[in-house]
């Protein structure tokens, strides 16, 4: 049937280990930066040599859902000679953390360079970068880079092909142009809340449906098989459900996602309001926040079932641990107060 009852509250059974993960959506992201770095040219009197130039960007990041992102920028270095250059290219995400607040990743550019020295066509280059992305108040970017910038060769420095290059670092201050998320349909929400207890055979079914009427009668044929108590009109698995997920999306919803999709708002869903709740501050960092759920023979495989969720300044509350078999776990965390430790060991 998909769900339980104890003595004191309604538990919901969970179809698989982890709930499926959000589809990306397209977006579009706009990145403002400054940088200062060394560049190996040839200056305004044509002699060739390393200075420092400091330049302003601005890169437009193209989101399309897929693991590679696109890339078109474009910078201006104040230096003698100024120069400008357009990049088009790939971002490569390498490592993004479970709450996607941080992310390291890797660039590769084409580059088209050009310096007001030089009045010819535009050199074709390269560029290289490795930097990392924070959510935050402001959404700060931070890259090394190291750019190809062509060859040149002047008759004041005997005709001789040199190598333009630049190195340097990058911080920058990204924001969204177009939003990756978009406001969720009436089917959209009723799949984020029943995923957790459907069967992959009724999600299945409920993804062909193409009407909202249809919805509407999948959802009473849904239910009605988990009425317990099908001789009276009221259905309390369906009113109490419903009930827990508009709690989740009141109290853990954020700009990008429903507060059901959160790893705390599932576990409201499946399990109910805990019986004892902590919050504390990590003891090694103090940007850490961690919430403990603690439920009292509710949960039948365990008589003290441990929730820990941990937040980084984001609202998003991520699990990091649990004793509930078939629960998300890991290693509690170093830095977790003593009053929370007491409650696993």
């Amino acid at each position: 049937m998909g769900l339980a009852q104890s003595d004191t509250a309604l538990v919901f059974q969970k179809q698989s280990f982890v709930a499926e993960a959000d589809k990306p959506r397209p977006q579009l992201t706009g990145i403002g930066s400054c940088s200062l770095g060394s560049f190996n040219s040839f200056r305004a009197d044509h002699t060739y040599g390393s200075f420092l130039q400091p330049s302003l960007g601005f890169d437009f990041l193209a989101e399309p859902g897929d693991a590679i992102h696109l890339l078109f920028g474009a910078r201006v270095g104040f230096s003698k000679p100024i120069t400008s250059e357009l990049l088009v290219g790939l971002r490569q995400p390498l490592f993004t953390s479970g709450d996607h607040s941080r992310q390291i990743f890797g660039d590769l550019a084409l580059l088209f360079f050009g310096d007001h020295s030089n009045t010819g066509a535009l050199s074709t280059g390269a560029r290289l970068a490795l930097g990392g992305k924070f959510e935050g108040d402001v959404d700060p970017v931070i890259a090394l880079a190291a750019e190809f910038r062509g060859s040149r060769a002047t008759a004041e420095d005997g005709n001789r092909v040199r190598t333009l290059w630049w190195v340097g670092l990058e911080v920058g201050i990204s924001f969204p142009i177009v939003s990756g998320f978009t406001a969720p349909t009436h089917k959209d929400s009723i799949r984020a809340a029943i995923r957790y207890i459907a069967t992959s055979k009724e999600l299945e079914e409920f993804d062909r449906l193409t009407s909202h009427s249809r919805v509407d009668d999948w959802l009473y044929q849904f239910w009605k098989r988990r009425d317990l108590t099908p001789t009276t009109s009221l259905n309390e698995a369906k009113e109490e459900f419903e009930r827990r997920v508009a709690e989740a999306n009141l109290r853990y919803s954020s700009p990008k996602k429903l507060g059901v999709q959160s790893d705390i708002g599932r576990a409201l869903v499946l399990y109910g309001n805990p019986d004892v709740v902590e919050h504390e501050h990590g003891t090694t960092n103090e940007n850490i926040t961690y919430v403990l759920w603690v439920f009292q023979r509710r949960i039948r495989s365990q008589p003290l079932a441990v929730f820990l969720f941990r937040s980084d300044g984001t609202r998003n509350m991520m699990q990091v641990f649990s004793n509930v078999p078939g629960e998300l776990s890991g290693a509690l965390p170093a830095g977790l107060p003593a009053t929370m430790t007491r409650w696993v060991q």
